[in-house]
């Protein structure tokens, strides 16, 4: 199949890097990905793939592609994502893991003719805020897959490992408005609220194991000097290794808001204003079939560091079907912060194509072994379930 796959892999990837290039480009902030949308659903259904919108609020520019042999098999998904960040542009480099979905869900349509099942390219917006694959997910769309995959640039080749769940808080006080200097006894400074609430986050930190990231901004602290606040608004992220952890950690939190309301007088309210992100349940059957392919297919000293400490969506995804988030990288080895400029610029060179391409293969191949392995995917599927058994009560617990 190596060589095969090779030599289809360079059929392709002239649309491949022109889809890399043009989303590149074309940087579109979560949510508003419409050109990315247009230009994936165009390439994909150059190669006969069937696509759809996602009627679902949220997911304007979601879709899904879907190639069917029309024989018995399993339903095998790429994920594709495609926003960028405000004034870095794809310094995340969501051009590249587009083109890889996109790349490997067509190497791997070549073959389920004679193979059986179906390939399925998921166009996933908005990882960067909202997390458009939770309400995918919600909607059903991930029911009758059978394998998640995709591929995430990064410093180095690493193998899919963890990452952390999160909840995103949103705490406004209201408190009195009031002279500051004439009537201060007069207001209830809704500021001091919050400033409590942030120094209750620090003396929490000391007791916090390593997993555990507590950070935030205020977002609104008054309108003026000389004006008792009567209102301050934070966004806060709470994010720890597992579900259970991160919401631990957001009842702690809670218990300091509450505190910051009784010796202020200012009353809170506290929301959501992104979705909640799971950790990466990792499937480990799967990930090394992965990593046998991605030595398959050129990628030399693969990392076994399990540890990411951020958070994906595709998170949610792994405790819904066996998933993996391996990383390819993109960099020669230089070590470089993700979410910058440097990295951006990085997506776009011709070593971070190349391995574009190679990693496009390595996800076509593990999709094919797991099509053909006989009892490959009974092994997954026992892997996922035990590992979820306890999930659903973490997962309610919100």
């Amino acid at each position: 199949m190596n060589e095969e796959l090779k030599n289809r892999s360079k059929v392709i990837s002239k649309d491949l890097f022109e889809l890399s290039d043009f989303l590149y480009n074309n940087p579109e902030l979560s949510g508003e990905e419409h050109k990315a949308k247009e230009a994936l659903i165009r390439l994909l259904k150059k190669y006969n793939f069937k696509c759809y919108d996602v009627d679902y609020p949220e997911l304007e520019t979601a879709f899904v592609a879907k190639y069917d042999s029309n024989k018995p098999g399993l339903i095998i998904a790429y994920c594709a994502e495609y926003d960028a960040l405000p004034s870095v542009g794809h310094g995340c480099g969501h051009n590249l893991i587009a083109a890889v979905g996109s790349g490997a869900g067509i190497l791997l349509s070549k073959y389920v003719d004679l193979i059986g099942g179906q390939v399925w390219v998921m166009g996933t917006p908005a990882e960067e805020t909202y997390g458009g694959k939770i309400p995918m997910i919600e909607s059903g769309l991930f029911n009758d897959v059978d394998i998640a995959m995709m591929a995430h640039p990064y410093s180095e080749n690493r193998v899919s490992g963890n990452s952390l769940a999160f909840h995103a808080i949103d705490i406004a006080f209201r408190g009195k408005a009031a002279h500051a200097a004439a009537d201060p006894e007069k207001g209830i400074n809704a500021l001091s609220a919050m400033q409590l609430v942030f120094a209750g986050i620090s003396y929490m930190r000391e007791h916090l194991t390593g997993d555990v990231r507590v950070h935030g901004i205020i977002t609104d602290g008054g309108a003026a000097p000389n004006i008792i606040p009567d209102y301050s608004r934070a966004n806060i992220y709470v994010r720890a290794g597992k579900k259970a952890k991160a919401n631990e950690i957001r009842e702690r939190l809670y218990g300091i808001i509450k505190g910051a309301e009784l010796m202020t007088g200012a009353k809170a309210e506290i929301n959501s204003f992104e979705h909640s992100y799971d950790d990466m349940n990792t499937n480990g059957i799967l990930s090394d079939i992965c990593t046998e392919s991605m030595n398959e297919t050129g990628f030399k000293n693969i990392s076994h560091n399990m540890d990411f400490n951020a958070s994906i969506d595709m998170g949610n995804v792994s405790y819904v079907v066996p998933s993996i988030h391996p990383y390819f990288d993109i960099t020669n080895n230089i070590e470089m912060n993700m979410h910058s400029k440097e990295f951006a610029k990085a997506s776009s060179g011709n070593y971070a194509k190349k391995q574009m391409l190679n990693m496009a293969m390595a996800l076509a191949m593990t999709g094919y072994k797991v099509i053909t392995g006989k009892e490959i995917y009974k092994k997954i599927k026992k892997e996922f379930d035990l590992s979820t058994r306890n999930f659903k009560e973490v997962k309610n617990d919100n």
